[in-house]
């Protein structure tokens, strides 16, 4: 078995993976750290609604959604 730290970090507008997915997922594993990122979508950048046209995917100069980091650091960091 795979030995590290699982953490799994899922935005609120990802249109690919829900968030029902990415809590099976952390389900699946007792040690794994579930992190849902308001506004965050599959590239993890901000929307604010789950919709299936969303420019983030096209516009290279959109920041990080906030809140991604911070939960990634305070998955790591348990």
């Amino acid at each position: 078995m795979l030995q590290g730290v699982w953490v799994v970090v899922q935005g609120d507008t990802d249109i690919q993976i829900s968030v029902a997915d990415a809590k099976a997922l952390a389900a699946n594993r007792k040690d794994a750290r579930l992190s849902i990122v308001p506004h965050m979508n599959h590239v993890l950048k901000e929307e604010q609604e789950l919709s299936a046209s969303q420019a983030s995917y096209t516009e290279p100069t959109r920041k990080l959604a906030p809140g991604l980091v911070d939960a990634v650091v305070a998955g790591v960091a348990r």
